[in-house]
Order: C-alpha cells, then structure tokens, then sequence
C-alpha cells in the first residue's frame, strides 16, 4: 500500500469515526503529546509503531522510544501519520462522542469517566476537538499530569511492600529448612527404634512360644530353659519403653509434619504474595517509565523528573533537600564538597545532572571555582546560593520554573 493508499486509509477511519472536524496527532495541542503517547499507547505498541514505520530499536530503552514518538509530532511524518493512524484505530469508535458535546458536558463526562478508571478513549477524544478554552486543556492536563505522580507514589509503596515479602519469603524459607532438616533426623530416629522394636518382638514371640511348648512338654531341669521368666520379664519392659518411644515418635513426626504443612501452605502463599506484587510493581515502573516524560509545556518541566545536584550545604540535612526536591517530583544528587578524593566523583555528579546548585558560604573558594568551571565545561545551568538553607534552595527552583 503506497503513501496516498495509507493517507486515504487513515481519512476514512479519521472521517468516520468522528466525522472531519477532528485533529490529527501532529495537530493536537502540544502539551497534550507526552501523556497521548504513554498512556493511549502500550509499551509493545510504540515498538509496533517504530517497526512499522522503519525506525531502528537497537539499544533504545522505554525512555529513548517514547521520546522518539513524542517528538515526532511537531509535523506531519511517517511516523506521527503512523501515530495517529493507530489511534484512530484503536480508540476512533470510543472517542468520537466526546466531539459532540458542548465543553460544559465534555468536561462532565471525562470526569465521570476518570473517576471509573476508563479514561483512556475519551482523553483522546478530548484532545483531537478542534476547539476547545485553555481552562478546559489545562484541567485535563493536570488531571491527566498529576495522575503520573500518583503512579510514582504507588510505585514506591509497591517497592516497600516488595522488599517487606521479600524479607517474609526468605525467613519463611529458612524455617522450612530447619523443619525439614528436623523432620529428617526425627524420621530417622523413628526408623531405628521402629527397627529395634520389630526385633525385641520377634525376640519375645520367640520365647513366648518356647514357654508354652515347655508347658506342653513333661518338665525339664531348670538349667535346661532357654530364658528365665525374669528375662522374659525383661524384655517385655524394653519392649514396652521402646513402644512408649516409639509412640513418642510418632507423635513428634505427626507434629513435625503438621506444621511442615502448615509452613508449606503459607510459604505458597508468600510467594503468590510475592510474584503477584512483583508484577504489579514491575507494571507501575514501566508506566512511570512511559510517562515520565514532561513536555516544554508542562507547567513542572522545568523541575519534573530533572536531576538537581546540590553540592556542599551541610551533610545532614541531605534528607530536607531530598524531601524538598522530591515533592516538586525532582531527583536529588547531594555531593559534599570535599575535594580531598579530587574532581573526578564531583565532574560525574555534576555530568548527570539537569540543575547545579552551589551554596557559597559552606564550600570553599576553590570548590566554588571547580563548581563553576565544569558547569561551563559541560554547559550545565549552575547556581551560586548565599547560603544553604531550604528556603534559598526552594527560591532557585521555583524562579526556573516560572
């Protein structure tokens, strides 16, 4: 099928599904690009998409690619004809009512549908109208854009639970290991008395039948018997205490077993626990993954999902400053600012991250100095605070983000 086979194609499904006074992808308001791609498209879907459109995947992460098609829809290209296509497709039917309603009611139905969790076909819908007031754009955004930090809320509590089953499974493993390994000993113990008993009454049926065929014979000397009744006697108490052991041993084994079983059914238990969370976490990282993104219009972009490097303050209040920057959903890299151990940690650090900030009154000149240096080397935006205070902190930030 040439271009304009694949052109007509995709007007058809455009016109049908929700008549012609409707966006294409690469028209669609471009706060609206980032959030379309990781969340109306699936991982195995955007590959699809990059495939069919021959664009190589060798070596790109989930980052790489949903960048790649985020990008794209600056223009009308293979690619984002490609997009658009598959969404018509995918969501043409479900969507097109949303471009029926007056904005008062579209916005009354994608809260309803929000709310249900079944947002997907409406919010591209919504923003495929052709006209719709930035107040309605910017309630969807945020709805749609603080949706995304809520899954990296639930992530991180899913990685907590993870490692708590995790620490449950392994205890829970190495009881049933010493149970095992107590079973084993117990079961042998058992099978060695079992053994012993089933000779001590082969013993004594041996001599309870020598006595009675004695009764039946005429009487013998008393040096002629086999046994004396004071051995038989003897032999029935061994026989009795290694039956009372015996019986012992059964009970523990019984009771070994019991709780074996009983630690095997909750072991099973940890363990669909543990894997059911496992994906589920997994599930929530590759979502964060592709929606981690911010476009230039989001109103977090320039803190949203950006690594700050602080280098110097004082050490112990690394944990303010993460809980600071985390909040406004940044990524904290706290450096001392020693360089007793030279610059190379400090150059790596300050190489990874998207904002430098460098209090001057709690680094030396000449950390100052390198600071500012590889900020020009590596063309990184670096800051030079008075002081190392939260508040002076929070003020660099929100003046990049205004």
């Amino acid at each position: 099928m040439d271009k304009n086979e694949n052109h007509a194609k995709a007007e058809r499904i455009q016109e049908t599904a929700a008549g012609k006074a409707a966006l294409r992808f690469w028209e669609i308001d471009s706060m609206f690009r980032c959030p379309v791609i990781g969340m109306c498209l699936t991982g195995s879907e955007q590959i699809a998409i990059l495939k069919k459109a021959g664009i190589p995947l060798k070596d790109k992460n989930s980052f790489e690619i949903h960048e790649l098609l985020v990008a794209s829809a600056g223009n009308e290209n293979q690619l984002s004809f490609r997009i658009n296509l598959f969404l018509w497709q995918k969501f043409g039917e479900q969507s097109s009512h949303m471009h029926s309603f007056d904005e008062n009611d579209m916005l009354e139905h994608w809260r309803e549908y929000y709310r249900n969790g079944d947002y997907l076909a409406a919010f591209w819908g919504i923003v495929t109208r052709l006209r719709m007031s930035e107040k309605a754009k910017y309630e969807i955004f945020g709805t749609v854009h603080m949706s995304m930090h809520k899954t990296a809320e639930q992530h991180a509590r899913n990685r907590q639970r993870l490692v708590y089953l995790e620490g449950c499974f392994s205890g829970q493993e190495e009881k049933i290991k010493a149970l095992g390994a107590s079973r084993r000993q117990l079961q042998k113990d058992f099978d060695e008395l079992a053994r012993r008993s089933a000779l001590l009454q082969s013993a004594l049926a041996a001599e309870l039948k020598t006595k009675e065929s004695l009764a039946l014979t005429p009487a013998v000397p008393p040096e002629q018997h086999t046994r004396t009744d004071a051995e038989i006697l003897c032999l029935r108490q061994a026989l009795d205490e290694k039956t009372q052991r015996t019986g012992e041993l059964e009970r523990l084994v019984a009771q070994h077993e019991k709780t074996i079983a009983q630690y095997a059914e909750t072991l099973d238990e940890q363990k669909a626990a543990h894997a059911k969370l496992l994906l589920e976490a997994q599930d929530a990282f590759g979502m964060l993954l592709e929606k981690s993104s911010c476009s230039e219009d989001c109103p977090s972009f320039n803190l949203c999902q950006k690594r700050i490097l602080i280098v110097g303050g004082i050490a112990r209040m690394e944990s303010q400053y993460r809980r600071l920057i985390e909040k406004g959903g940044g990524m904290l890299e706290y450096h001392e600012g020693h360089m007793k151990n030279g610059i190379r940690q400090l150059e790596s650090s300050l190489k990874r991250a998207d904002i430098v900030l460098c209090p001057v009154n709690c680094n030396s000149h000449a950390a100052c100095s390198m600071v500012k240096n590889l900020g020009k080397k590596h063309n990184k935006p670096v800051h030079m605070m008075a002081n190392f205070s939260l508040s002076a902190v929070s003020q660099v930030l929100t003046s990049r983000s205004n």
